[in-house]
């Protein structure tokens, strides 16, 4: 069975050279000023949706030690734009994906409240007269193997939502379709527009 969660293509808009022979045909304008158009809204569409879809997983992915977020973000990168095609990736060869991805955000979330019974103070030689130290909250903390050591990290992920993944390829999708609209409106004359709306289309993978 395929990890759904692997890198891949999650949206697309793939053009071609009838596409925008189509759009010079019916606005009039030559296919080489077509064909530079479509290229600087692709690729600035791009360059947006990245930004917010990369704020996104920073909000709502849940932390444990950052590598997820950390490789989301970094397949997010490798998106690109080639051959009048642009292809948006997501995706993640972390092993536990498959285990957070639908988890509800109430056990996703931290800070959390210590267990009940916890105690936070280490007893350490109290007859000799030598105080505690106190402990940290295990509901809040993770000794981890991160990045070739072993060290503490704070798991803060306040906002980790219920199955954030999905939500980040749905996000991607309503983002990349805001911001072709946008440069389209920005960069043809709005007599011209409705031809680019008809071709630019996003598609979910």
């Amino acid at each position: 069975m395929s990890d759904p969660y692997r890198p891949k293509t999650q949206v697309e808009v793939r053009l071609n050279q009838q596409s925008y022979r189509d759009i010079s045909t019916l606005t009039g304008v030559p296919l080489a000023k077509v064909m530079k158009y479509g290229d600087q809204i692709l690729k600035r569409s791009m360059f947006e949706t990245i930004l917010d879809v990369e704020s996104n997983i920073g909000k709502y992915v849940p932390k444990a030690t950052g590598q997820l977020r950390d490789s989301l973000t970094h397949q997010l990168h490798n998106s690109s734009m080639n051959n009048n095609i642009l292809k948006m990736n997501l995706g993640t060869y972390i092993r536990y994906m498959k285990y957070v991805a639908n988890m509800s955000a109430q056990r996703l979330r931290h800070p959390r409240a210590p267990p009940t019974g916890w105690n936070p103070i280490y007893q350490r030689n109290s007859k000799h007269g030598k105080k505690g130290t106190r402990k940290r909250n295990p509901n809040q903390w993770r000794y981890v193997n991160y990045y070739g050591g072993a060290r503490w990290v704070l798991l803060d992920d306040p906002q980790a939502q219920t199955n954030f993944y999905s939500q980040l390829v749905l996000y991607m999708k309503t983002r990349l379709e805001k911001y072709i609209a946008e440069e389209i409106r920005d960069i043809i004359p709005s007599n011209q527009r409705r031809p680019y709306y008809n071709k630019f289309k996003v598609i979910r993978k």
